[in-house]
Formats: structure tokens, sequence, C-alpha cells
């Protein structure tokens, strides 16, 4: 739904919004056009020097970032499951165990923390600057991996005509993103069928 609806908002997304709605009760919705992150906040992140933990973190953080510009006491928490920010960072692993050691090494770090209580895996960012001046704007979730990596100019990235996602171009006249893409494929093939469709049957009804 994401990747098409010009209309859906891209920093609040279903996961986001659920657990959002949890919390209405307490505090009225807020609509946020963009979390800002500041210098500060990536100079930590590039001390990883460690691309896959580099991104990961940097998905970590704009989680974190949205929830405490929602809510005040937030402090920090990643309100985002351990696959949800393995995926929007695009970060694979070859072992699942893996996922799990990749959060060791950056907790050691003392950029995050986990939560103390055994029964749960949720994260905190440590290191979140809510005073300093924005220098890079984030207002779409969903490809937060490739967000990073074009702020920095590693990669060939466009944003897609039809959805504004970020996506990898292979091509210097890709206008789409994979999926808009081939939505638009298969709408174009609909309209040349129904137009040989009614072509056919205009000669059907035309013969003597």
């Amino acid at each position: 739904m994401a990747s098409c609806d010009k209309h859906y908002h891209p920093a609040l997304w279903e996961d986001t919004i659920e657990n959002i709605a949890k919390k209405a009760d307490k505090y009225p919705l807020r609509e946020i056009e963009s979390i800002g992150l500041t210098i500060k906040e990536l100079d930590q992140i590039k001390t990883l020097n460690h691309l896959k933990y580099e991104k990961l973190v940097f998905v970590m953080l704009c989680h974190a970032k949205l929830h405490n510009t929602l809510f005040p006491d937030n402090h920090g928490w990643v309100n985002a499951t351990i696959p949800e920010i393995y995926r929007t960072a695009r970060v694979t692993v070859k072992y699942r165990k893996d996922k799990f050691l990749y959060l060791n090494d950056i907790e050691a770090t003392g950029l995050i923390s986990f939560s103390t209580r055994n029964d749960n895996l949720n994260l905190r960012v440590n290191f979140i600057d809510m005073e300093g001046t924005p220098v890079f704007e984030i207002s779409d979730f969903r490809e937060l991996g490739y967000e990073y990596l074009n702020y920095y100019k590693k990669g060939k990235f466009a944003r897609c005509t039809e959805c504004q996602k970020l996506y990898v171009r292979k091509t210097n006249n890709q206008k789409y993103c994979e999926l808009c893409a081939r939505s638009k494929k298969m709408a174009s093939d609909r309209a040349r069928m129904e137009k040989l469709r009614k072509k056919s049957n205009s000669e059907i009804t035309e013969s003597p």
C-alpha cells in the first residue's frame, strides 16, 4: 500500500500507526512531516566504521526520534521490531543468530542499549540530539537503509516518480521503483488487451 498510494503518509506506516493508536488515549495524535537528524548524531553513527552496523543504528535513530517527537516520555526507545529494523536497513545476514550478534556488537559501543527485562527485546538509542540543528531530513521510512547510503552518495539511487520511494537505479532512464514499474506494465497490458478486444469486436460487427 505504501508503495503506490500517493496519499499514504510515508513516515507513519502500518506498524507505527498501530503502536501510536495504542497510546491515543494518553497523547493526541500529531502529524509529523519529517524528522531531522543532526551532524552530531550522524558523526556518532560513523564512529562504528562498519556499514551494516551504521545502517542498523541509523534506522534505530530514525524510529527513536520519531517516537520522541510524538511521545515526550519515550526517552529514545525504538518502536520497531528487530525484523523491521533489518528489513528497512537493507541488512542481510547469513545466519539468524548473526542478527543478535550484530546488535550485541553495537550495544558494546554504548550507542544503544537493551531493555533490562528478560522478556523484552526493545532497543534504546543513547545518543539522540534533540537540540541541534538538523542537517538531514527524513520524511519516508520505507527504505531507510537506502536513505542513509544516498545521503553519503554510496550507490545510484532515485525517487520513484509514482510513489516517491527511494530505489536503486539500474538505468539512467528508469523512472519507477520495481513495484510501480510492474503495476504500470500490468495497467498498460490491460489497456492494450482491451483495445485489441474492442477492435476485434468491431471487425466482427462490421463483417458482411
